[in-house]
């Protein structure tokens, strides 16, 4: 199967979870989805993707010119990686548009058996500064899924040292995976959340300006309707 061709245009980005949320991601203007493999995927939880229905999106997807990215972002201990070839082999043939990692070793793996897949580094490789976006593109990884902590000033920094790589940025997800900040919230120890929400829809201009090849999408679900509509617009 022929995968999409790359964007020209900033990519919108979604998580699907399940068929049903990716139908719905498609239809209201996301360009790509992304669904973790069963067994080497963080994204237990509120996934119905096994091999039959990962086959199906993917199908689905790419019959509609869009892209689905399959996530393989554990870190493995040995017995782990006993399997972890032959468990990829048939996700490999249902030639999604690439690979989301983060481990070196499983990277090294699939460059060395699969290297015709692209690969995009996880979020979950914590990458912070150019230096580490030029090292693995040395690795051959088509694009660097970046921080969440880093200011638009430090990702303008990378594209100018990295121009050739492809970023992806989060443009509404949570504000930091780390609990950084969240430790120091004396709420928190009563158990108490309170919500405050950030907005990034004043910076869209800026992101225009750093050549981003995806932007992407987390908890997206929930924004309802209109409400979804409006914002994968304003988004694109």
């Amino acid at each position: 199967m022929t995968l999409a061709p790359p964007p020209s245009s900033p990519e919108l980005l979604a998580p699907a979870g399940t068929l049903k949320n990716m139908r719905y991601a498609f239809a209201y203007g996301a360009d790509a989805v992304y669904a973790g493999q069963p067994r080497y995927s963080l994204r237990v939880r509120n996934n119905e993707f096994d091999h039959a229905n990962l086959a199906l999106g993917i199908r689905e997807a790419q019959q509609q010119g869009k892209r689905f990215y399959v996530v393989v972002n554990i870190a493995p201990h040995n017995a782990k990686l006993k399997t972890f070839l032959k468990d990829l082999e048939p996700v490999i043939a249902m030639a999604p548009d690439a690979l989301i990692m983060s481990d070196p070793g499983l990277i090294m793996l699939v460059r060395r058996h699969f290297p015709q897949m692209p690969i995009h580094l996880s979020v979950q490789a914590n990458t912070v500064n150019w230096a580490s976006v030029e090292f693995w593109q040395q690795q051959g990884l088509s694009r660097i899924i970046l921080s969440r902590e880093l200011s638009l000033e430090e990702i303008a920094e990378i594209r100018q040292q990295v121009p050739a790589m492809e970023l992806e940025v989060f443009v509404h997800s949570d504000f930091s995976k780390h609990r950084i900040l969240s430790a120091y919230r004396s709420v928190l120890k009563k158990q108490k959340k309170q919500r405050l929400a950030f907005t990034a829809v004043s910076s869209i201009p800026v992101f225009d300006n750093l050549s981003l090849t995806s932007r992407e999408v987390e908890n997206g679900h929930h924004l309802k309707g209109s409400r979804r509509q409006a914002y994968g617009q304003l988004l694109r």
